[in-house]
């Protein structure tokens, strides 16, 4: 028996996911691995990947209690996500959606809308902490708008249809591999399709300051807003959080969007984890 009892908390995306380890109210352990959305990995994969974390995390003392934030933890996954990580070890295990960390560990369990912009994009209104009114996500096919899967999309387009400036398509030449069958070998034929679109969001940022490129980025988020944000009643008056990389990185253009429609109440976050690992510190105390 370990005398230090660990608490773990866990924030997973479609990318990756954030796990954070907690003695008494001190961290003690950080690493990250793969998203573990449970809607792109099998069962046996999302296990194997948790059981790495759970096998480093051991050498600081033996895991208390595990709670797991994940995108794809949808009101009937979640049974089954619990069972899974159960499996491995752990007897007190709670799972919960991301929009759920953003609230806690952005919003602060307060009222206002928690919004997520990484990889895909998924936004709610929240109330006490508890989610009461949401737009349906609908995934990188069929929605996202202004995700990184989206933005990569709508840079792809632009490129082959001839609708940037040269110097940006011979720097993306320069960037990546841009052979057609390339492309589309890696959009239908390779696993996690969402995470390779998402990879040019970072080349995207480096040029916003090409016209075509920003006009590109404003036309994302403003569906963005149109489609998530201004669904939701009074928005102009609530706060709102915004979680994840792209919201993070491109903060600056979607505060000047927002501002145009008149929200001028949103903060801007690259990860709830920081906020959550707060709260279970000081619930320690």
């Amino acid at each position: 028996m370990f005398e230090y009892m660990i608490r773990l908390v866990a924030d997973s995306g479609s990318t990756k996911t954030e796990w954070v380890g907690i003695l008494g109210n001190d961290v003690v352990f950080k690493t990250h691995t793969p998203g573990l959305n449970p809607f792109q990995i099998s069962d046996k994969e999302f296990v194997e990947i948790v059981r790495t974390v759970f096998a480093e995390s051991t050498q600081y003392g033996e895991i208390r209690s595990l709670v797991f934030y994940g995108a794809g933890c949808t009101p009937h996954k979640i049974p089954h996500i619990q069972n899974l990580l159960q499996h491995t070890g752990i007897p007190d295990v709670r799972v919960f959606d991301d929009l759920q960390a953003v609230a806690d560990g952005c919003l602060m369990q307060r009222i206002g809308v928690a919004a997520i912009l990484g990889t895909g994009a998924n936004s709610g209104y929240f109330e006490n902490g508890k989610l009461i009114d949401k737009v349906p996500s609908l995934g990188y096919i069929l929605g996202d708008e202004g995700s990184g899967a989206s933005l990569g999309k709508a840079l792809l387009h632009a490129y082959y249809n001839g609708l940037l400036p040269q110097e940006v398509m011979d720097a993306m030449h320069e960037t990546f591999d841009m052979k057609r069958e390339s492309i589309l070998e890696n959009v239908y034929r390779q696993p996690f399709p969402n995470r390779y679109l998402a990879s040019f969001a970072t080349f995207l940022h480096q040029h916003l300051h090409v016209a075509e490129i920003h006009h590109l980025a404003r036309i994302q988020f403003e569906q963005f807003c149109q489609n998530q944000l201004l669904k939701y009643p009074n928005i102009t008056e609530l706060p709102i959080a915004i979680s994840g990389s792209i919201g993070f990185h491109f903060r600056t253009i979607i505060s000047e969007i927002l501002a145009e429609h008149g929200i001028t109440t949103s903060k801007f976050y690259q990860s709830p984890v920081e906020g959550l690992v707060a709260q279970m510190c000081a619930s320690a105390e």
